[in-house]
């Protein structure tokens, strides 16, 4: 095995040894940013070697790694998107795949994965993000922009179809195992629901998806309503939250949303993310929450 592939291997055992740690997000992600790191180290040692890029997209960027096989170019290029909780750096063996068959691989993180996880939430509008990622291969020289592919697995199948359904120029698309029903969601697996409600923000938002609220202090009252619900779903409560993350649109808000925020949790108050945010995904809306409970055994 090459250094490239020891290092592959320990940025997977980084990432799996996290998988499940919910109830320490601490730790959990910690070992994230290991994972992200020991693949860093290992991209130049592949073969052909991982380049890294950060794709501007919105407030915040797309990380990717484009991998091109070692023949003359443009050559065609499969854009690799992960399931729930997976990453870009889980691809590598999807990539060598590809590779061997002369077309190079994009894989990315978007809203809710990997290192996208700390910017950017699982939401609407993931297909935007892969064109965002398209945009960019079109304009890559070695890369042959009449043909582009898609290739997503579990919840990224979804995903996949999306994206080649709202973007012409992803010439193929293949779904693997796609989860595209959540009807079922109150059965799934704990750890599966638990994956979910961990890379799902929350804001004001009603049952037919506006935003409810005209101040700050509403809006808050109404994002923690929500939150509160799936809690209650799952047979937990507010005072079951270890972490919080907020988004505020501006942090001149931040007196007035705090003092609705402390009527709803009490003391010992969650630890707690505090930062401003563009918050693009719903029109009016000022703040969006994530929260991460423990329940126990």
């Amino acid at each position: 095995m090459s250094a490239g592939e020891w290092l592959w291997h320990a940025a997977l055992s980084a990432h799996y040894a996290q998988f499940m740690w919910f109830h320490d997000p601490e730790r959990r992600e910690a070992g994230q940013h290991a994972k992200v790191a020991l693949y860093r180290d290992a991209a130049p040692f592949m073969a052909p070697a991982a380049e890294r890029l950060d794709l501007p997209f919105e407030d915040t960027a797309i990380p990717a790694y484009l991998r091109r096989p070692d023949v003359d170019g443009p050559v065609p290029c499969v854009v690799l998107i992960g399931g729930l909780e997976s990453t870009k750096e889980e691809s590598y063996l999807f990539e060598a795949m590809c590779l061997r068959r002369g077309m190079a691989t994009l894989a990315f993180d978007g809203p809710g994965q990997g290192e996208m996880f700390f910017t950017r939430k699982l939401g609407p509008g993931f297909e935007k993000v892969t064109s965002t990622v398209v945009d960019h291969l079109e304009n890559t020289a070695s890369i042959d922009a009449g043909r582009i592919g898609v290739l997503g697995r579990s919840l990224g199948a979804y995903y996949s179809v999306l994206s080649a359904s709202c973007d012409p120029r992803l010439r193929a698309c293949v779904a693997w195992g796609a989860c595209f029903d959540l009807s079922d969601l109150d059965t799934m697996p704990p750890h599966t629901r638990d994956g979910f409600i961990y890379v799902t923000g929350t804001g004001p938002i009603g049952p037919d998806g506006k935003v409810v609220g005209e101040t700050i202090e509403e809006q808050t009252h109404k994002t923690i309503d929500n939150i509160e619900a799936v809690l209650r779903a799952e047979g937990a409560s507010l005072s079951d939250v270890i972490k919080v993350n907020v988004h505020l649109i501006d942090t001149n808000l931040f007196p007035r949303y705090n003092q609705a925020y402390q009527e709803r949790f009490s003391p010992p108050y969650p630890a707690r993310t505090t930062v401003g945010s563009d918050l693009p995904q719903v029109p009016g809306m000022m703040i969006e929450i994530e929260a991460i409970a423990y329940v126990g055994d």
